[in-house]
């Protein structure tokens, strides 16, 4: 479960159903459901489309609840599923943009770099790093065992 992190009442949900949910946390009404994997979705990110959006946070709450329909799309969730396969959402047309399916095993885990427009990906086997907001391929970072793999994740969080 995340939050849309840009001052909206959003949240987003995924699970062993092979989808994602878009959710008004005000109205408990369910905004989108992302659909297309094939097995458990495993890890559930929203990053910001601009990589400026996380400064508009500055902005004071009375404003930021005036634009929270506007800026809810200025957001992109990723996920992550066990059907090996990563999935890039518009959440204004509540459809994918992309799948990526670089990943030879199920991806267990995606992660938002914290400053930069890109994401890591992991599986048992590797870690995989992408641009965003299109999903594109970077580089392999790591082939190594999954403690490893949440190790680097970690590290890239706190980059």
């Amino acid at each position: 479960m995340r939050n849309l992190d840009n001052g909206s009442y959003s949240q987003v949900t995924a699970g062993r159903d092979s989808t994602a949910r878009v959710w008004d946390m005000r109205t408990k009404v369910n905004i989108h459901t992302l659909g297309g994997h094939t097995n458990t979705i495993s890890s559930v990110i929203c990053q910001a489309t601009d990589p400026q959006a996380s400064m508009k946070k500055s902005l004071c709450i009375q404003q930021f609840a005036a634009l929270t329909e506007k800026l809810m799309f200025h957001f992109q969730v990723i996920t992550g599923s066990n059907d090996q396969t990563i999935r890039l959402w518009d959440l204004a047309a509540g459809k994918s943009i992309c799948t990526l399916t670089n990943h030879k095993k199920s991806v267990r885990a995606v992660v938002a770099h914290p400053t930069l427009n890109m994401f890591a990906s992991a599986s048992p086997d590797n870690i995989k790093q992408w641009k965003c907001p299109e999903g594109k391929f970077i580089q392999v970072c790591l082939k190594y065992f999954l403690h490893v793999n949440i190790s680097f994740l970690t590290q890239f969080i706190n980059y």
